[in-house]
């Protein structure tokens, strides 16, 4: 039996260190419904898990030295070590980033052994079978996904199992290739997107992109299936909605048995009427029927392992058994944190209890001083009284379920107390959000207090956490601006599991989005801080790149432009890298560069990322199926019109776009290894306007330096282009060639330009 979130995407068994989980009649995406849903809905370790850390949480960076001069925010001096830190760091956080990835066919074979019809399956299979596209919506925890699964793996006719299905990102912008890009339309390819969490703003985009996706499925050998948001259905228009089936939720009895039959031996296998019969007789299983699916199939699972335990033991008692256990792990403790507090009308447990949340696996004298932090934060008045006339500190600790042991690092006595705390606090207390953001802002404090990397990583991360369950985000981005500026390289690990969180959560649709419109403003910012700046490309490089390639090339694109040079080279770094291993990458930033919107029109980090598109060993180096840049019609106009964009700047060219220039005209021969038959290629446009092009390169050079290609130039512009077009022209048609360039008034020598030429 496969464990249930190797039917996550992204998920990974071989992470797994925790209790086998079964492959339920919803796949575990699908979130649960009711009461503590954001806790109960997915396995330990996946989801809004409260205690995420990664193995580069403590990696020391913030031992790394870096020297700032000038200005903080654009001229800090990043150090070989906080560069290689950086990345590091963001090479370890991606491995435990989830990703929107296929379903395999393994995935689906085992679901399809445990999965359950609904009412409406069949109307629903004859709509994807007619129109390739189903739109299916339904209450989360009703099994809408894994019915979503079920219809795109058995499309035309095939065996579920037989072939995986890709994921389509959820989340898009308007530079985003299309949802299913032409060279992606496989034969019998099939597709699933999941926008069940993602409402966009207005219902037009949403019956926009629905049309989109229906015109490019249609008539293939393609097939979708779309999962709505609840309730989305009525502002669809009338033929979309014809594309939505009546599908009802699946009798949780007959899930309870299907899932019981594949986990028990044979010979003890109950039928359908059986369950029915204990479920009637047991009033602690009354309330079963109110479960999400995953939940009852994780009670089945659960309960054919007690039978396998204890010979001789009853079905009916271990089923008991196993739903108590379910309840317990997926309570949110609300009524016990109720309990807890109500009591309490100095509101110093409240205080103690969410702060020991936020620092669960901290040292306590931490805790101690954050507390007081977070008083001063909130403005709590704390007791007057002396410290020896109040309970001590531990028995404090105690009261509100901590461990009392030898063991510095505070735990709570029971398994998700902590995260059901930092719940509590977001959900009950929405007044003391904005003093939650002001709080975090403060730490860590006082001064000479030491607070381990790896203790403001995680706090960082279930900050982050539940600002996106209460749709705050800002909250989160806000606290890595602030703790970056304040605390330099030392808030790099932290800030980086901060934003890898946001990313991360907006894989499933919860938060992604705004982190990323946020890099894409920071972007746009030139005087970013330059420690946060190369955060952003990482980040940008390395995990927004796998799902929203092109939302990473602008990002990077405009980071090109910043003012720190370092910043600079190092988004143009990986513009190029990422640009030359895709052709739709490489156009995408080739006309983009020569765009030049706003966020980087004029700039030297434009100019520098087209000049590196357009050099020659790039315009004539093949892709895997033998494709050149300088074949490509739809480059040809981008090179000229870029040539003209950068080299008729306002300001004048740097030295490096200069040399860069002298390479691309003087040394082709000896980048691409051919002839000088090869330079009427170069740009692709009629013949004569290739080198007359060609010409204005070198008199445009010849306005802004004395020696601009090593050779004087004289003031006519206009003389030299004409003569250099002469030039060409002779040269063509295997003429003499033995012409001099226009002089200054007065000089009687030849130009080393024209003896240079002729003994060529």
């Amino acid at each position: 039996m496969t464990d249930i979130r190797s039917l996550m995407p992204g998920a990974s068994p071989a992470d797994d260190t925790s209790p086998h989980e079964p492959p339920g009649n919803v796949p575990p995406d699908e979130k649960a419904a009711g009461a503590g849903a954001a806790a109960a809905a997915e396995p330990p370790g996946v989801g809004n898990a409260g205690n995420v850390s990664g193995a580069g949480s403590s990696s020391g960076a913030g031992n790394v030295g870096g020297s700032v001069s000038g200005d903080n925010r654009a001229q800090t001096h990043l150090g070989n070590g906080d560069i290689k830190n950086i990345v590091n760091l963001i090479d370890l956080a991606k491995k435990r980033v989830r990703r929107p990835e296929a379903i395999s066919g393994a995935t689906l074979r085992e679901l399809s052994g445990v999965f359950v019809r609904p009412t409406g399956f069949a109307d629903a299979a004859e709509k994807i079978e007619k129109h390739r596209l189903v739109l299916l919506s339904g209450s989360p925890g009703d099994g809408i996904h894994a019915a979503a699964w079920m219809l795109v793996a058995g499309a035309g006719g095939a065996r579920a199992g037989t072939e995986r299905i890709e994921r389509i990102p959820a989340d898009v912008e308007a530079d985003d290739e299309p949802d299913i890009p032409q060279k992606a339309l496989d034969d019998q390819a099939r597709y699933l997107l999941d926008l069940s969490e993602s409402m966009p703003s207005r219902s037009e985009e949403l019956a926009k992109r629905l049309e989109a996706l229906r015109d490019v499925v249609a008539g293939s050998a393609r097939y979708l299936a779309v999962i709505l948001p609840p309730d989305s259905v009525r502002w669809l228009p009338a033929e979309l909605r014809r594309l939505v089936p009546e599908m009802s939720r699946p009798d949780w009895r007959a899930v309870l048995q299907s899932h019981l039959a594949v986990s028990m031996q044979p010979s003890a296998q109950p039928d359908l009427a059986t369950i029915v019969k204990i479920i009637e007789k047991s009033a602690d299983l009354a309330d079963l029927g109110a479960a999400t699916l995953y939940q009852v199939s994780r009670v089945a699972v659960a309960s054919a392992k007690l039978l396998g335990m204890r010979p001789g033991a009853a079905l009916p008692d271990c089923l008991r058994l196993a739903w108590r256990e379910v309840k317990r792990q997926d309570s949110d403790y609300g009524k016990e944190i109720d309990c807890l507090l109500e009591n309490d009308r100095t509101g110093m447990n409240a205080l103690l209890l969410i702060t020991a949340a936020m620092l669960e696996d901290a040292d306590r004298d931490l805790v101690f001083v954050a507390q007081r932090e977070l008083a001063r934060a909130g403005e709590f008045r704390l007791p007057d009284d002396h410290a020896l006339t109040r309970p001590g500190f531990l028995a404090r600790l105690g009261e509100i379920g901590v461990v009392r042991d030898e063991q510095r690092p505070i735990r709570f006595e029971k398994t998700g107390f902590g995260v059901a705390a930092r719940h509590y606090a977001w959900d009950n207390y929405p007044t003391l959000r904005p003093a939650f953001l002001d709080w975090a802002e403060r730490l860590p404090s006082p001064p000479g207090i030491f607070w381990p990397n790896d203790v403001l990583t995680r706090f960082a991360e279930r900050f982050t956490e539940e600002s996106l369950r209460s749709d705050r985000a800002d909250d989160a981005l806000d606290l890595a601006y602030h703790w970056i500026g304040r605390r330099r390289v030392a808030a790099i690990p932290a800030c980086l599991g901060l934003l890898t969180k946001g990313l991360e959560e907006g894989a499933e649709g919860t938060g992604g989005r705004k982190f990323r419109q946020r890099i894409r403003a920071w972007s746009e910012d030139h005087r970013l801080d330059a420690y946060l700046a190369r955060m952003c490309i990482e980040l940008s490089g390395k995990i927004i790149y796998d799902i929203y390639p092109f939302q990473a090339l602008t990002r990077l694109h405009n980071f090109a432009a910043h003012e720190n040079p370092q910043v600079a080279s190092a988004a143009i770094d990986a513009v190029e890298t990422l640009a030359s291993a895709d052709r739709d990458n490489y156009r995408y930033v080739l006309g983009r560069s020569v765009r030049a919107p706003y966020a980087v029109r004029g700039s030297t980090g434009n100019a520098e990322v087209f000049l590196r598109l357009v050099s020659a060993s790039r315009l004539y180096a093949r892709d895997a199926v033998g494709w050149r840049p300088v074949d490509d019609p739809e480059c040809g106009e981008l090179f000229r019109g870029g040539w003209i964009l950068v080299l008729e700047a306002d300001a004048p060219p740097s030295k490096e776009t200069i040399g860069l220039v002298h390479l691309w005209l003087d040394d082709v021969v000896q980048a691409v290894g051919r002839g000088p038959t090869i330079l009427p290629d170069l740009l692709v446009d009629a013949l004569r306007e290739r080198f007359d092009l060609l010409s204005s390169l070198r008199a445009i050079l010849g306005r802004w330096v004395d020696r601009p290609l090593g050779d004087p130039m004289a003031p006519d512009q206009a003389a030299v282009r004409t003569y250099l077009l002469d030039r060409i022209d002779k040269e063509l048609f295997g003429e003499d060639v033995g012409l001099r360039p226009p002089s200054s008034p007065g000089d009687t020598q030849p130009s080393p330009a024209a003896g240079r030429e002729e003994q060529r």
